[in-house]
């Protein structure tokens, strides 16, 4: 669940929950059908041309709601310079393909980043 006092809003379809000291933002939204690495691929190379600077980890195995797809983390750095750690999550199954993308501020600790987003991804349920 999210945290008291965080913002839960819907986005054009996308569920956006921002954490309640406005450090993290997390966005849940479909995305396009295919394959999920190919999927994957395409949502981190949109963010690489996105930002100034992005230095961005290979993909690792992740899950979300039980289904598996991919997981790359990294930093960005906007054009006025700030950092922001990043998390791009993407999965598959039933049919559709989900991604999850975390931009934080770059002090959090990931401790600190991996508790507040578990706890809002177990109260997550993709549709079926």
């Amino acid at each position: 669940m999210p945290s008291r006092g965080d913002r839960v809003t819907e986005v054009r379809g996308a569920l956006r929950v921002v954490r309640a000291d406005r450090a993290v933002t997390m966005t849940l939204d479909g995305l396009p059908d295919g394959p999920v690495r190919q999927v994957h691929a395409d949502v981190v190379d949109a963010v690489e041309a996105s930002y100034a600077r992005a230095r961005l980890e290979e993909p690792v195995p992740a899950s979300v709601d039980g289904r598996d797809g991919l997981r790359t983390v990294g930093t960005v750095r906007r054009e006025d310079g700030t950092e922001l750690l990043v998390q791009l999550t993407t999965v598959g199954g039933g049919g559709r393909v989900w991604g999850v993308s975390v931009f934080a501020a770059a002090d959090r600790e990931p401790e600190d980043l991996a508790g507040w987003l578990g706890a809002v991804l177990r109260s997550v349920r993709l549709g079926r």
